[in-house]
């Protein structure tokens, strides 16, 4: 028995290290790509963050921004539409009227504040530099059960309890003391006065008891996920090639450790390995002083696409085994995520899951044309007529000032020292080249 534990807890070690492996390929993957198409300067960009060095006193006219404020719109419909079809090769289990019935379901859960609606207008957004994700999540609200933990019994049409038969007691003739038969049927005479219900019992025979808790709340919902989040394996742009699928996900500890997916005996041994601003945590870095609010547990739930498999593992931990290491959870066929791939897959010379941000060839046109439109600006500012004067040119500098800016002919100054006039001077306007470019970079764009 010792043996066979101990090679069990040898193959979920190796099972832990086989996808730490791969999830941090995944996370070398994306940040290569991330600093190879500038994508964290696409996001910035957008923002109008465009300025050098935080240097806000750049200008910035944003046509980031205006261009996909242009575009999304058309990107998405606001009043999606389902369709509920069986597979093909399968044999229509539901009829039209059944179909039709789950199209209202779906179209009912979509329209529920309106959270497909914000999940996709999200996920399109981050799509111009990233790729867009959506999740569809089965998210029940549990809730004590007074009777957990109780025999589950079986019950008749009225809502009985059955009687298990094999606690009626025989009756016995009050002549013979022998069991009484049934003249009619010949079959002994049994008495159910003081038999037992009869317990249910599960796929392998056990009886079965009330669970700990019961769902209260089925809550169906769309969800956005941060692509930046996603892990994707290094197996090109074919979605459909990929071996597994992945998220990186960040919860508060204490609710890790209550999460009822995981089990009881893993969730005592969980420690912090995030910080509340998104910082990693390494194994050893934290202490009983600690602020709690700032205890954060980051896992990887993972989704194996060949062998249907659903594992959830969280790093730098006391134990090497997964938290969740199962089948597919019920309702997933292959994986929850549904994938915008983005605009232009990478194909070659190297295939990368990640594609090229539709951004990326807009970081040059727009850095040029605010640097000309900045020079413009700086140019017209020292073309602008200056006049200087000292002390003794004027009797009264504000009428002076009223005078050089006097829309009317024939305006008159007293003046000290008609010898003295005040000078006016310009400094020559930019090259008429600078101006031409400006029309030129709106024609690139």
């Amino acid at each position: 028995m010792a043996e066979e534990i101990k090679s069990q807890d040898n193959q979920a070690e190796k099972v832990y290290e086989r996808w730490l492996k791969r999830v941090e390929r995944s996370k070398k993957v994306r940040q290569e790509w991330e600093t190879r198409f500038r994508v964290k300067d696409c996001e910035k960009y957008l923002l109008g963050e465009q300025w050098a060095d935080g240097d806000r006193k750049d200008l910035v006219f944003n046509h980031f921004l205006a261009t996909v404020k242009t575009i999304q719109p058309s990107l998405f419909v606001s009043n999606p539409r389902f369709m509920v079809r069986p597979k093909p090769g399968q044999r229509a289990v539901a009829s039209d009227r059944t179909a039709a019935a789950g199209e209202g379901i779906l179209t009912a859960i979509a329209q529920q504040d309106q959270q497909l609606e914000n999940a996709v207008n999200l996920a399109i957004q981050q799509a111009f530099s990233r790729i867009g994700v959506i999740k569809a999540v089965y998210d029940p609200k549990l809730e004590p059960n007074p009777q957990g933990g109780q025999p589950i019994y079986e019950t008749d049409e009225a809502g009985n309890p059955k009687l298990n038969p094999a606690t009626f007691q025989p009756v016995l003739d009050p002549n013979t003391g022998q069991p009484a038969v049934n003249m009619q049927t010949g079959q002994p005479m049994m008495d159910s006065s003081q038999a037992q219900p009869l317990q249910m019992l599960d796929e392998q025979g056990q009886p079965m008891v009330e669970p700990d808790f019961v769902v209260t709340d089925e809550v169906y919902r769309w969800e956005w996920v941060d692509a930046t989040k996603m892990l994707l394996p290094d197996e090109g742009p074919d979605m459909s090639k990929w071996p597994w699928i992945g998220e990186e996900i960040v919860v508060p500890l204490e609710d890790a450790k209550e999460d009822p997916r995981f089990p009881e005996e893993l969730r005592k041994l969980l420690k912090t390995n995030e910080t509340a601003d998104g910082h990693a945590r390494m194994s050893g870095e934290y202490s009983d002083d600690d602020n709690p609010d700032d205890e954060m547990l980051r896992y990887y739930e993972l989704y194996d696409l060949r062998k249907k498999r659903w594992l959830v593992i969280a790093p730098e931990q006391m134990f090497k085994e997964p938290l969740i290491d199962t089948t597919l959870p019920p309702g997933v066929e292959d994986h929850p995520y549904s994938i915008l791939p983005g605009w232009l897959p990478i194909i070659g010379p190297k295939a990368c899951p990640w594609p090229m941000p539709y951004t990326t060839s807009w970081l040059d046109p727009q850095k040029e044309y605010n640097l000309r439109r900045r020079q413009m600006s700086e140019g017209a500012k020292r073309s602008a007529r200056k006049v200087i004067y000292d002390d003794a040119t004027f009797d009264d500098p504000d009428e002076a000032v009223k005078m050089f800016q006097s829309p009317y002919d024939m305006e008159a100054v007293k003046v000290r020292d008609v010898a003295r006039p005040p000078q006016m001077f310009t400094e020559a306007d930019l090259n008429n080249a600078i101006y031409r470019d400006a029309p030129a970079l709106q024609t690139d764009w």
